[in-house]
């Protein structure tokens, strides 16, 4: 067994650093699983001096693929300015508001 897969992740501010080595053996949901945990749980053990995390993700060190990505950019911006009265009329062409 070989040692493929490396989970990284990144705070605001620093560099990434390596976390956790993988064996090959290692079923790819399982991975995707393991970065998801850690990015749910990552406000549990935060303090308040720790500078956010902006990544976490897994790559195959032998391709530099990546398997698992999660990023704080996933989240939707609460502010982006959403109407949810507004919907896109496929008939019409054209969205609610702009018919």
């Amino acid at each position: 067994m070989a040692t493929k897969y490396s989970v990284r992740w990144c705070f605001e501010g620093k560099d990434s650093e390596s976390i956790a080595l993988l064996s090959d053996a290692v079923p790819h949901v399982s991975i995707v699983d393991f970065v998801d945990s850690l990015w749910g749980n990552c406000e549990d053990w935060q303090g308040s001096d720790t500078p956010s995390l902006r990544w976490i993700d897994c790559i195959d060190m032998d391709t530099g693929e990546i398997i698992a990505l999660r990023t704080d950019w996933d989240e939707p911006d609460p502010d982006w300015g959403f109407n949810e009265d507004m919907g896109y009329d496929p008939y019409m062409g054209c969205y609610t508001d702009d018919c």
